[in-house]
């Protein structure tokens, strides 16, 4: 920010007054001509700390201050007004009026300056003749070091907490350390008692499987002998018919070769009788369909021994299987070796 004009009107001696400043400018000349009085019309604008109107030039009903001020490429005009019945700050088109003996916030934060940028012709050199503690809250205004001191307060506050709370879940942790290592029998103990359900579950499943075993036996042993005697019966009964039935088609091929032979003899004068011919011809075609029948009975025969046979074998190897399994087990139960 800088301050490139001030214009005063009816501030004190200046009844109308235009200046350039420069980022570094001097003013000089004899006394009470109005030196003092620009640097305080400057100070009056910018900080508002000037009560009453006692700066209004004599004879004058009001005063102005205007100030030309560039922020980067942009300039700006703040003009402070004061009257009888006016009291009010201006920047560029917006009006602040009743402001008091404050600067309204926008012009406040525009021009960035306070009591420190400024220094009277009869004050000390600054800093210089001030006491070290005086010196030190110049500073605190400057750099506002409550900043640090807040900030360093909270900081030993939450290292504090911290420390209460890592002392307390230390306690906690070694409180659940103590519940832990009392409670590692009762974890055996449980281990062990659901190796004991899985033993018992184990056997149950033998039982079960025992029982199912010992059911199968007992079926076989009532019903699968006699049904594969019936059925060994019944196949050689069969094999039987059909060696009759294989006798039966080798007299039919006699009969065939018969019959082309008297085929070949020529045309008879009177043709001979066969009816005999023709009832063997039908007794031969209703062979032929029984046999057919029987052939297909003797297949299912054939393939319900073959399933029996291989269920038979089937139930040895899980009979051996059980007993190889349970073979010098000791049963949870009674304690005795199966």
């Amino acid at each position: 920010m800088h301050v490139e004009t001030i214009i005063l009107s009816n501030f004190q001696a200046h009844k109308d007054l235009r200046l350039a400043l420069s980022p570094i400018t001097s003013i000089v000349g004899p006394s009470d001509i109005g030196k003092s009085a620009i640097l305080r019309a400057l100070r009056w604008c910018c900080l508002n700390d000037f009560a009453g109107d006692d700066f209004i030039t004599w004879g004058e009903k009001e005063t102005f201050v205007h100030l030309l001020i560039r922020e980067q490429k942009k300039v700006f005009q703040i003009i402070r007004t004061k009257s009888a019945r006016h009291n009010a700050y201006a920047l560029d088109k917006e009006e602040f009026k009743a402001v008091g003996t404050g600067v309204p916030d926008r012009i406040s934060n525009l021009l960035r300056l306070s009591e420190i940028n400024f220094q009277g012709q009869f004050d000390s050199p600054f800093w210089f003749s001030e006491s070290a503690p005086e010196i030190s809250r110049q500073l605190n205004r400057v750099i506002d070091l409550s900043v640090i001191d807040t900030s360093l307060s909270f900081i030993a506050s939450a290292v504090r907490s911290a420390s209460e709370r890592v002392a307390l879940l230390t306690e906690r942790l070694e409180g659940w350390r103590r519940e832990q290592n009392e409670l590692e029998p009762q974890r055996a103990r449980a281990a062990q008692f659901r190796a004991l359900e899985k033993l018992e579950q184990k056997q149950n499943e033998a039982e079960e499987n025992h029982d199912h075993l010992f059911t199968l036996l007992a079926r076989i042993d009532s019903n699968s002998a006699g049904e594969l005697q019936e059925q060994a019966e019944d196949a050689l009964a069969l094999f039987g018919t059909a060696r009759g039935w294989r006798n039966l088609s080798l007299d039919v091929e006699a009969l065939q070769s018969i019959l082309g032979r008297i085929d070949n003899l020529g045309t008879w004068a009177e043709p001979p009788d066969f009816s005999g011919v023709e009832t063997a011809r039908a007794v031969l075609i209703q062979k032929s369909y029984f046999c057919a029948s029987l052939e297909k009975l003797v297949e299912a025969i054939t393939e319900a021994d073959n399933n029996c046979v291989d269920l038979h074998e089937t139930f040895l190897a899980c009979e051996e299987k059980f007993h190889r399994e349970i073979q010098n087990q000791i049963c949870p139960l009674c304690g005795k070796k199966l």
